[in-house]
């Protein structure tokens, strides 16, 4: 039941939030003018290099620096 409450909610949030933006965009500025809609649709691409074991080992020491609680161990 709780799953159910909780879909329920999440599509909920996202009719508000749809709601939102609709009025937003009818207050946007007429002299700018909004991106074409096959811009706006467009997929974004994956990163053509792939993160190496040691982006990601950065990655995660920067988050531990920031004061993110985790014990970081690398494992070749």
């Amino acid at each position: 039941m709780e799953g159910r409450q909780q879909a329920r909610d999440e599509r909920y949030d996202e009719a508000i939030a749809l709601a939102w933006h609709v009025a937003a965009l009818d207050r946007a500025d007429p002299k700018k003018p909004l991106p074409s809609l096959s811009k706006l649709l467009k997929r974004k691409t994956t990163p053509k290099e792939r993160q190496t074991p040691d982006d990601m080992l950065e990655v995660f020491r920067a988050f531990h620096a920031a004061g993110a609680p985790m014990t970081i161990t690398r494992i070749d």
